[in-house]
């Protein structure tokens, strides 16, 4: 169907009036010859009923005819319109295909830039019980362990060590205790799963726990890598993320890469750390990372606390990063504590006889007990006993040398046992006294207990 509008005229229509033009004129001439005819009829000899009936149909058609020439001139006054109006509507096509195209003035509207909300550090001691601290080299992990000791010792004192490989410098500027031999860490390691199952005891009979102690633990991927038994050091990394910080014991791990499964922590026990991510780390977090490409030092939460931005606490203010390091800002000087004794002497890697003789043995006790081939206990049994015994009950030394696994594996000497009890009594932990067949009783103190 064409339509037809008062200012739009289309070819369809010139044509549509054209037709029309023909048809009409060709059925005016048509019916106007048939009315003559009929008239002239009248002429010829016939009967006067058909000449009545010629006569009646003659001016009818006459009237059609005439119709039909007045709408041949419509339709020739239309056509004319159509026509000229179509020339107008392809002069004004063409005119608006050469110009050149106008430029339309947008309404550009200032880019509104949201500025991120950024993590309250001030939150941090209340909403992680572990930490984990990953980025690459130079971005400033060591630094925030640092800050995080001398944040979380404000309200609270707290003994610190640092557990590093790699002998960071850093450790002594601050005033941190720190070692690196493979055997001293893994020792550590294994103190802080023994002192942690102590806690939980002494907790469940309502003792003192024992002064809080924070611990950082440097590349822990190529740690692992070195130690003896590596399952029993993941273990304790998995226990102290999710119970150590409950009885005093705040484990905070650094690592260059993110991927913490890589160091035996999945994503279950994951989930108990506050995930520290800075540099390449923080920049490459799925939901923040794309507000980070122009930030010198990134720094990204998640983990056990909602994915947030937050300033890096020393190195936030800086613009420019350094592979080298720029030096750390606003460090909170550390409210320390002495390291407890249990874990200086488990990370001791002297001989026992010079321990014992510095304590204040007699060298002839020292000499003799470092002479013994089959003594193979080493300091970090000291520990064992001091959990095996209480404070209530005297253990006579026969008991304490069939109940604790290294004597019984070692096959000890009574006499070796003794010595212990009496280098721990010396150290302040236990108290000892003779029987009258010669053997030896001891009990723990318990205000001493580490």
């Amino acid at each position: 169907m064409v339509s037809f509008t008062r200012d739009t005229f289309h070819n369809s229509q010139i044509l549509l009036s054209d037709r029309v033009l023909r048809y009409s004129r060709w059925s005016s001439h048509a019916i106007f010859g048939s009315a003559i005819a009929l008239c002239l009829s009248t002429f010829i000899p016939s009967h006067w009923t058909s000449k009545l009936v010629n006569v009646a149909i003659a001016p009818v058609l006459f009237a059609v005819s005439n119709r039909l020439d007045r709408l041949a001139l419509y339709a020739e006054g239309y056509g004319s319109i159509s026509e000229a109006q179509s020339h107008i509507q392809y002069r004004n096509w063409l005119d608006a295909s050469l110009a050149p195209p106008k430029r339309e003035i947008q309404n550009v509207q200032p880019e509104v830039v949201e500025t991120p909300n950024y993590y309250d550090w001030s939150n941090i001691s209340d909403e992680a019980v572990g930490f984990l601290i990953c980025g690459n080299s130079g971005s400033a992990k060591s630094s925030l362990a640092t800050w995080l000791a001398g944040h979380l010792s404000q309200s609270n004192p707290m003994a610190v060590i640092a557990l590093d490989p790699h002998f960071n410098d850093c450790w002594k500027l601050a005033g941190i205790k720190s070692i690196g031999k493979i055997e001293q860490i893994e020792s550590a390691l294994n103190w802080l799963l023994t002192e942690l199952d102590a806690r939980c005891t002494r907790k469940g009979e309502g003792l003192p726990l024992g002064d809080h102690l924070f611990v950082i633990c440097d590349e822990l991927n190529a740690s692992l890598e070195r130690f003896k038994d590596r399952k029993v050091v993941e273990s304790t990394l998995r226990r102290l993320g999710s119970e150590g910080r409950k009885f005093g014991l705040t484990f905070c791990g650094l690592n260059q890469s993110s991927n913490a499964s890589a160091i035996g922590i999945d994503a279950k026990y994951r989930s108990n750390y506050a995930l520290i991510l800075l540099g390449q780390s923080a920049r490459t977090h799925p939901q923040l990372g794309k507000h980070l490409a122009d930030v010198a030092y990134p720094c990204v939460l998640d983990g056990s606390i909602a994915p947030s931005l937050a300033l890096h606490p020393t190195h936030g203010e800086y613009k420019v990063f350094k592979k080298q390091g720029n030096p750390p800002k606003n460090l909170i000087q550390i409210n320390q504590l002495p390291l407890p004794s249990g874990l200086l002497a488990a990370i001791d890697d002297r001989p026992i006889a010079v321990q014992m003789l510095e304590s204040g043995l007699p060298p002839n006790v020292a000499t003799a007990l470092s002479t013994q081939p089959q003594s193979t206990a080493i300091a970090p049994v000291f520990q064992k006993i001091i959990n095996y015994l209480d404070g209530k009950d005297w253990k006579k030394d026969y008991e304490i040398k069939a109940s604790i696994r290294d004597f019984k594996d070692s096959d000890a000497p009574l006499t070796e046992v003794q010595t212990y009890l009496q280098f721990l009594e010396l150290q302040g932990y236990l108290e000892t006294r003779s029987t009258q067949r010669g053997s030896l009783e001891a009990r723990v103190i318990q205000d001493k207990t580490p």
